[in-house]
């Protein structure tokens, strides 16, 4: 219940964050010989790989803290709650950003994993239910990120694997409200691949029922 491990755990680095963590505990103690932590040489294969997550991502968690803070100083303010949203949307949108720039063409979703995009226009929101995992209880495959935007572009939902609700059978929601002018969302995913940095990337896009 640390602090720090809460901050890590989400967003963009929070898988491999997890991975280091359980890695550490896994290797307590020192080498009698080298007098080397055993975690900095069983662990080394997952700390090179979070140090530059961490650093890429940097202002996603640098905004975390600020939401933390902000908490902190003002906890009965009810501005607190919507300026955090939108901090948070905010570092969203540049985590976002910087994957559709490394990743410019998505695929469409294989059959078994297409997300089901459940609107209402008539209350202007909505769920898309994805997939956890690439292919089913494979959990070498998990679900990075995942995240809705509408045909201009803009972001309506987004979330880590941690963000999304354990609904049923290898299922997670992402709740999202849609704006007034949406006329058709597109959902997002980027899945990780087994031994590789690498990422599939997909999109399905739903057209919406007239208002």
């Amino acid at each position: 219940d640390c602090p720090i491990c809460r901050k890590y755990s989400q967003g963009p680095c929070g898988k491999i964050f997890k991975e280091w963590l359980q890695c550490t505990d896994d290797h307590p103690g020192t080498d009698p010989t080298t007098k080397e932590d055993h975690h900095i040489s069983k662990c080394h294969h997952l700390a090179m790989p979070l140090a530059k997550c961490l650093e890429k991502h940097q202002a996603f968690y640098d905004q975390l803290d600020s939401m933390e803070i902000g908490t902190e100083d003002d906890s009965d303010s009810d501005g607190d709650d919507s300026a955090d949203e939108l901090e948070l949307q905010q570092a969203w949108e540049n985590v976002i950003k910087e994957l559709e720039e490394e990743h410019s063409k998505s695929m469409a979703f294989p059959s078994d994993i297409q997300p089901d995009l459940q609107l209402r226009v008539e209350t202007n929101t909505g769920m898309a239910v994805f997939a956890l995992c690439r292919e089913k209880y494979d959990e070498d495959r998990p679900i990075l990120c995942a995240y809705v935007k509408d045909q201009d572009g803009r972001l309506l939902a987004a979330g880590s694997r941690e963000d999304l609700w354990d609904w049923q059978d290898g299922w997670g929601i992402l709740r999202l409200a849609i704006r007034q002018e949406s006329e058709s969302v597109t959902a997002y995913a980027f899945y990780s691949r087994p031994d590789s940095n690498a990422m599939d990337y997909y999109a399905h896009t739903l057209k919406l029922p007239p208002r």
